[in-house]
Parts: C-alpha cells; structure tokens; sequence
C-alpha cells in the first residue's frame, strides 16, 4: 500500500513538471530572428510516410522546391515584419497547393509535420 502511494505522489508530480514547461514554453514569443529558415527535406521519405504515388511526388517535389526558395527569400528580409510577412505568404501557398495534390489523409498528416517542424525551427 506505501508502495502504491509513493508511486502515485511521484506521477502527480512529474506529470504536474512536465505541465508547467508545457504551460512555459507555449507562452513564448517565437524568436524569428534568429529562426532556421532552411526547410529542404528528404522527400522520397516525406512520399514514404504520406503514402504518396509517383506522380504526386512530382508535383510536391516542385512545390517544395518553391516553398524552400520563399523561406529562405524570408530569411533574407531585412526587418522582422517582412520576414514574417513573406514567411506566412509562402507557408499559406504552400498548404494550398498540398491541398490541392495531396488527398485529405494526407493533407493532413503533411499539416501535422509541418507544424511540428515550423516549431522545432522556432518559427511558430
């Protein structure tokens, strides 16, 4: 029985730590300054995870290549509003022509990557 409750005080708090660096780190500013803007991937592995045919392949493959030369144009911008503006332009191109070739299991799945993305590079 003390085994039982020293188990469940210990997962109260560590569940209560992870929470509040949850609660932390959401409340922060994203730092576009210093952001990697470089969003090249391996898309053969992008297709693998989506399920995608061949010939979506080749159409994301040139949307990709427009979407990573638009971000890094928005890395080049010299003040934080145009960076930010040219960011969201080609993020916002980029999903509509994924919606466009991709099919909604996908579209979202590819939404979820990259969001996820977008974050880790400290862009959202």
């Amino acid at each position: 029985m003390k085994k039982m409750i020293l188990t469940m005080m210990m997962l109260l708090s560590v569940s209560a730590t992870f929470a509040e660096d949850a609660n932390v780190m959401g409340n922060q500013e994203p730092n576009i300054e210093n952001a990697n803007f470089d969003m090249s991937c391996d898309l053969r592995r992008l297709a693998v995870t989506l399920g995608m045919t061949t010939s979506q392949l080749e159409d994301v493959e040139m949307v990709h290549t427009q979407f990573v030369s638009d971000m890094k144009e928005a890395g080049k911008a010299s003040n934080i509003d145009a960076r930010r503006a040219i960011m969201h332009n080609a993020i916002d191109k980029d999903l509509r022509w994924m919606r466009y070739i991709l099919s909604d299991k996908q579209y979202h799945k590819y939404l979820t990557l990259l969001n996820v993305t977008l974050v880790n590079k400290g862009l959202r």
